[in-house]
């Protein structure tokens, strides 16, 4: 499974942080495997990986938090919303009044891959309804 390929923007929040976590059992895994069954000479010493990774693990934890913690409390449920990027800017371009075309078009900037999925029975109707006003 090759999901710690994929990036946050495709894979929305709550899969983006699995692979965090996955990633940080990895470093546990291969600690473990290494020192399991690596037999040459120049074998590192189990207590000094052991101290590596516990500082390493402390270091990514206390990092952590400290950015939840000094984060706008309305982007927590990013981390663990299923939504991606072209969900949410969907969402955005959805509940945009009227009056706001420049968000909408300022949503049409980002990458196409973001809005292609959205089809044209909701791009259509609004770029064809301003078409004039921009030429």
């Amino acid at each position: 499974m090759l999901i710690h390929l994929r990036g946050s923007c495709e894979l929305g929040g709550c899969w983006f942080l699995v692979t965090v976590l996955l990633s940080m059992a990895g470093s546990i895994i291969s600690v473990s495997l290494y020192l399991t069954h690596y037999q040459g000479d120049n074998k590192l010493d189990a207590d000094m990986l052991h101290t590596v990774l516990g500082s390493l693990g402390a270091i990514w934890l206390v990092s952590a938090v400290t950015f939840i913690s000094v984060i706008n409390r309305n982007y927590h449920n990013t981390f663990y919303s299923l939504d991606t990027t072209s969900d949410y800017k969907r969402k955005c371009f959805l509940s945009a009044r009227e009056d706001q075309d420049d968000l909408k078009s300022k949503i049409l900037k980002d990458h196409p891959g973001v809005y292609r999925t959205w089809g044209d029975e909701l791009l259509k109707p609004w770029t064809l309804k301003n078409w004039d006003r921009w030429e």
